[in-house]
């Protein structure tokens, strides 16, 4: 058992089962403490996230606090001057989860340098991911470039994995903190209180998103091949902010809908599932996605730039009745059915 502190960089990993990195902490140390970096400038235009983020480390902090773990949030204006005093100390070790963008990637690699230089022990786990992205090539070792024959391979490779003992979260022996000049949850909530209808549809934390699935699975995923057509109807998940953040795990999510009876709702929404494992892939294996097209030839595409109409379609008030909807959905409660997104994108 490592003497030292073991501390667990927590980003987008709210949650406690499959949680590799926070795992490995617990397992190597008898004290543990979790720390969160708010970087305010991603999230300046993220209002509803700022709402999400706020409730999930609120929460979060008191599935911690039973096992005796506490998080703490910094607010900093970057990473690499965080990481650069921290490795001044030399009195912990450091564990953290992959993040599959490419700028996280990168820093990762920065990082590792510096905390090899300086003889800090450290781990980096698995991330939200079946697979991991080098792991899903062709043959030729060049990255897919559509979905189908990625999916059909990436599928099968994780299928056929040995898969891993379930490891579990230590309890700790005493609650500790490490850090100075922390902040509470709640500053990171927007200025305006244009959110509190969230507080009825959402719950954002692991015991929410399990429960989110356990409804989906139980009610919706047998007709979701046709259901997830028809905005009228709740025929979705709803998992796309549990995942954002990692309440939940992907693989638990295969896990679940594989208990089921092997049916076309199921492989269609497995196949989503695998829909986020090939942008992960696309994203790093073509950088320029993240800020520019994907294709070429839509660099030089016509916009119109019209504010009085840019205004109208953000307020709902494009008089087009679907467009419209979509939007007023979109600020009332966070999230706009996956087809009106398509429909609004579109519009816009």
């Amino acid at each position: 058992m490592d003497k030292k502190i073991g501390l667990f960089w927590l980003r987008n990993d709210f949650r406690t089962s499959k949680n590799e990195g926070l795992i490995e902490a617990t397992k190597n140390h008898d004290e543990v403490v979790v720390f969160y970096l708010y970087k305010k400038n991603n999230f300046l235009e993220q209002e509803a996230q700022k709402w999400w983020l706020n409730k999930s480390l609120l929460n979060f902090q008191k599935d911690l606090s039973n096992l005796n773990i506490n998080l703490q949030i910094l607010q900093i204006e970057s990473y690499k001057i965080f990481f650069d005093k921290l490795v001044r100390n030399k009195d912990f070790s450091i564990y953290w989860n992959k993040v599959y963008e490419p700028d996280y990637l990168k820093f990762d690699n920065y990082l590792k340098k510096n905390l090899n230089d300086k003889k800090i022990n450290y781990k980096i786990c698995k991330g939200n991911t079946l697979n991991e992205i080098d792991e899903i090539k062709k043959a030729d070792g060049t990255p897919f470039r559509v979905f189908t024959p990625f999916w059909r391979y990436a599928e099968k490779y994780f299928t056929e994995k040995i898969p891993p003992k379930e490891k579990i979260i230590k309890k700790c022996k005493l609650k500790k903190n490490y850090f100075k000049k922390c902040i509470k949850a709640e500053s990171i909530l927007p200025n305006k209180n244009w959110f509190s209808n969230f507080e009825k549809i959402w719950q954002p934390s692991e015991k929410g998103a399990s429960k989110a699935l356990s409804v989906f699975i139980k009610n919706k995923i047998f007709n979701y091949a046709d259901g997830r057509n028809f905005p009228n109807t709740a025929g979705t998940s709803k998992l796309s902010p549990f995942i954002k953040f990692g309440q939940i795990h992907v693989e638990t999510i295969w896990n679940e809908c594989k208990k089921n009876k092997k049916n076309l709702g199921t492989t269609k929404f497995l196949a989503e599932i695998g829909w986020r494992e090939f942008n992960h892939s696309l994203i790093n294996y073509f950088p320029h996605m993240t800020k520019k097209n994907y294709s070429k030839k839509f660099d030089n595409f016509p916009w119109e730039k019209n504010l009085k109409f840019l205004s109208a379609w953000k307020k709902g008030m494009t008089g087009y009745p679907i467009v419209d909807a979509g939007m007023r959905e979109l600020y009332s409660t966070g999230w706009m059915h996956n087809r009106v997104r398509m429909i609004v994108g579109s519009f816009l």
